[in-house]
């Protein structure tokens, strides 16, 4: 299971990648930032999952069939 810090550096990664092309309505650029903003969904999907696990008693342990990404693995 990959954590929030993962996605937000991935989405990083892609926001830089989409930078470097010069092309401002380039495909790849385009779809470099929608996969940024992805990433960026995932890592606020996997926070939120983390804080109503805390709220209800679960700690920092989320179950994993409960978790955001369990449907991408």
């Amino acid at each position: 299971m990959q954590s929030a810090s993962y996605f937000r550096e991935k989405a990083e990664q892609c926001r830089r990648l989409a930078a470097c092309i010069h092309t401002r309505d380039d495909p790849t650029a385009v779809s470099l930032k929608a996969l940024g903003i992805e990433f960026d969904a995932t890592a606020a999907a996997i926070d939120a999952r983390t804080a109503a696990a805390q709220a209800i008693g679960y700690g920092e342990s989320v179950p994993p069939e409960a978790h955001p990404t369990a449907v991408l693995n």
